[in-house]
């Protein structure tokens, strides 16, 4: 096959036979975790449902595409969420930001992993002020 080859542990995985294997190629149809093209692909489809009135019903930020957000009957922001490749930091009404995180892991199946800690290098402290 060259230089390309197909990733490792296909046969281990039971997914083709060692002579398919070694006889075949795969095309790559959709981004994949670690492939280069796979940030892009999971922020379009992301941005797709962030967009989408049936999704999270949300705005993006003409400054920024990775940030979006929603606004009230009133006209006041409840929610904003700042989404970097797979990582996403929400600010809000607390109502709003369960709603949000209930849609995130219905749609993506994403897991919360607490107060915001670290994000780009950024560490946060949270205490009184």
């Amino acid at each position: 096959m060259g230089d390309l080859a197909l990733p490792e542990g296909m046969v281990e995985l039971g997914f083709m036979t060692q002579e398919e294997y070694d006889t075949h190629c795969a095309e790559l149809t959709g981004g994949m975790y670690g492939n280069v093209n796979a940030a892009l692909q999971y922020h379009r489809r992301f941005t797709k449902y962030a967009l989408d009135p049936n999704g999270l019903n949300m705005k993006q930020c003409k400054a920024d595409p990775c940030a979006f957000y929603r606004k009230n009957d009133q006209d006041k922001t409840e929610v904003i969420l700042i989404c970097y490749v797979d990582d996403c930091v929400l600010v809000g009404t607390q109502d709003a930001v369960d709603k949000v995180k209930a849609d995130l892991k219905r749609e993506f199946g994403t897991v919360e992993d607490g107060i915001l800690r670290k994000l780009l290098g950024v560490r946060y402290k949270w205490g009184e002020l």
